[in-house]
């Protein structure tokens, strides 16, 4: 039986070039930071995939009766109001996905169109909603055609300010940490593991209801949230192409309550060095499992501490960056997922990124995550190590960007690679090409189960 840690890992594992991903190909329209480009700043301003929208209100020029066009007043309040409150601050994606596994055997793995609604409008002088959601449709050769739509609201919330306050109540997510080979501190939003090796940043968080509360001071910036109904990791549906159990399992949830989650992050800067303090009561976003029968599964919510701390440092054309996180009850299985294990784990991370132009950017990163206490029995190693390589280049007035993605994993050695290349047509189109590439000789590794998955992708988005 395939260990559920090991499929745990191998989502999360699948995640990394998603999040730097979309970073990059974002980033040419992000400003630089003493003049380093890769420096990324968690911002509160309403950023939807790199293109801020303004966050100001905008006049409107009410008519008069002396209006020379002779056009009734009270119609024309209504086509300003429209204009100026509807469709001014919302922004329309229409996208078309298809990719194709080139490893035997060969076949169509995405093949699906989308539409994606960002909007953003202050009213009141000191209120905002903020909106981002995402519907695709499968087409009959893709691998998620077991549902004929999905739907993904990442953001529906209401924003208010007042003096240095700001509190966000709705549907968002939370965004921790500075480490892109792992999950080391950013453990509150679940993710959405349906897809490999997923190159859509929208997709990868899943979007819950919760309280978010932002104090800007001359002390740093403090930020407090609360999640009364935490949500789960969003796992590929049972019998799907990437269900490693292959439908041969059913799975009941134990009728627990699942208790509120709530956690506090500090965050300062002190010229050139960027700290951030962060602690939370969470429950994992994976449930625990533990095998009932041959053929049952039940899994059951699993309550945990987090503690952590990064850094960053600017240097010339050089960012240095850490970060660790102290996690208390995790929950991990043996092999037959006949015990569940609750274990303390540290996790660290170190990274350098160097961009000496804003067209430009290198990045290496080592991870290491050490489950405390461990024991043979339990099917997660003791030790695990990722070892992370980035190489951006834009070219042809930033319009096209070429992207290299490779982390290498121990001790059970594997590699994953990921080639984007993407092109800014014009100011509505952008055409993507993509490779995703796994490479493992050990039936211990997180990537034996995609070991076959070598594909190739295409991607057409036009926004409005």
């Amino acid at each position: 039986m395939l260990s559920i840690n090991k499929l745990f890992f191998i989502n999360l594992l699948s995640l990394v070039p998603a999040i730097y991903a979309n970073h990059i190909l974002a980033s040419s329209d992000s400003e630089s930071v003493d003049g380093f480009n890769g420096h990324r700043k968690d911002d509160s301003s309403t950023i939807f995939n790199g293109l801020a929208f303004d966050s100001t209100s905008q006049d409107m020029e009410l008519p008069t009766s002396n209006d020379p066009t002779g056009a009734d007043p009270e119609n024309k309040t209504d086509d300003s109001f429209w204009h100026s409150s509807i469709f001014e601050p919302m922004r329309i994606s229409l996208s078309q996905e298809f990719s194709y596994k080139i490893a035997q055997p060969e076949q169509v793995i995405k093949n699906r169109s989308s539409i994606r609604l960002e909007y953003s409008e202050p009213f009141l002088d000191n209120f905002s909603v903020q909106v981002d959601a995402k519907t695709s449709g499968f087409y009959y050769n893709d691998h998620r055609t077991e549902s004929d739509s999905d739907t993904n609201v990442t953001k529906a919330y209401l924003q208010a300010n007042f003096f240095q306050t700001n509190i966000k109540v709705g549907v968002q997510t939370v965004a921790w940490g500075e480490s892109l080979a792992a999950i080391i501190t950013d453990e509150v939003s679940p993710r959405d593991n349906r897809e490999f090796a997923n190159l859509n940043l929208d997709e990868v968080r899943v979007g819950q209801p919760m309280v978010i509360l932002d104090q800007y001071s001359n002390l740093g910036r403090w930020s407090f949230f609360y999640i009364p109904d935490p949500y789960f990791d969003e796992n590929p549906a049972s019998g799907s192409r990437y269900d490693p159990f292959s439908g041969r399992f059913v799975f009941h949830t134990k009728n627990t309550q699942r208790k509120p989650e709530y956690g506090a992050s500090w965050r300062d800067t002190f010229g050139s060095i960027d700290v951030s303090v962060m602690a939370a009561r969470l429950v994992d976003n994976q449930y625990a499992f533990l095998a009932t029968s041959a053929t049952d599964i039940t899994r059951e919510p699993n309550n945990y501490s987090m503690a952590g701390i990064t850094f960053t440092y600017i240097y010339r054309d050089f960012l240095f960056k850490g970060e660790f996180g102290k996690k208390a009850k995790r929950a991990f299985n043996d092999d037959f997922l006949q015990t569940i294990f609750k274990r303390d784990t540290v996790d660290t991370s170190l990274g350098i990124e160097y961009a000496p132009t804003s067209t430009f950017t290198l990045m290496l990163e080592a991870v290491e995550q050490h489950i405390v206490d461990w024991n043979s029995v339990i099917s997660t190693p003791a030790d695990r190590r990722s070892y992370m390589l980035i190489v951006t280049k834009k070219l042809m007035n930033e319009d096209l960007s070429l992207n290299f993605f490779n982390i290498y994993n121990k001790p059970y050695s594997s590699n994953l690679a990921v080639f984007i290349t993407s092109y800014k047509w014009n100011d509505n189109v952008t055409l993507e090409l993509n490779a995703v590439i796994p490479e493992t000789n050990d039936d211990k590794s997180a990537l034996w189960f995609y070991r076959d998955q070598k594909q190739i992708g295409f991607k057409f988005q036009y926004q409005f």
